[in-house]
């Protein structure tokens, strides 16, 4: 099964039209028409498809795997329209799958062992594209490429920092997002301790 086609399976599953789905993801209806139809075999928005379907973004990014993972809860146009607002589980989707790991805890969590986890972004130097107390889906790697947006140590026994990774030519850099915070040459051995593949921010008061 090709990504289009896992694409229209998971919006029928959510009973989304190509335009609800457009509007959920931020991007344009002909953007999804393209997915679903193959005139474009990829996009950098599966996670934020996979997270408004209530699927499994590994199956919807691969198709490896189950589609909808054990415990989900479908959100949106699916929820009971009888029932009151409390009784909604406002539990963040990727937590029922991943764990969610505070920021201080993340280097010890990363040493033992190289599951994928979620963990909230600690403060505003990557905004405006990441806004403090989102929900970050972190893969785990040892090294991470030009322009991507890594949880990374740069000091022994420091918290680790968010930002973006530029490298040219045999230079490194740590770019915040934030033009309030300057960009820092990499003089030192970092250690990356995951890639960000995206984020998930909750409407739900809890």
């Amino acid at each position: 099964m090709k990504l289009g086609d896992r694409v229209k399976q998971a919006r029928e599953h959510a009973k989304l039209t190509q335009k609800d789905l457009a509007h959920n993801v931020s991007v344009s209806q002909t953007t999804i028409y393209k997915l679903e139809s193959g005139a474009s075999n990829s996009s950098r928005r599966t996670v934020a498809i996979a997270m408004s379907c209530n699927v499994n973004p590994i199956w919807l990014e691969t198709g490896q795997g189950k589609m909808i993972l054990p415990g989900s809860q479908m959100m949106g146009n699916n929820r009971d329209q009888n029932s009151d607002d409390d009784e909604y589980d406002t539990a963040l989707p990727w937590e029922n799958y991943y764990p969610l790991v505070e920021w201080p805890e993340i280097p010890e969590f990363c040493e033992e062992g190289s599951t994928m986890f979620t963990a909230k972004v600690p403060d505003d130097t990557m905004e405006p594209e990441f806004q403090e107390g989102e929900v970050l889906l972190i893969s785990p790697r040892s090294s991470g490429k030009h322009n991507d947006y890594i949880i990374v140590g740069t000091k022994p026994g420091s918290a680790p920092v968010f930002k973006q990774l530029i490298v040219q030519c045999s230079d490194q850099y740590l770019k915040p997002l934030n033009p309030r915070y300057p960009l820092e040459l990499v003089e030192n051995d970092i250690h990356v301790y995951g890639v960000v593949i995206g984020k998930y921010k909750s409407f739900l008061s809890s």
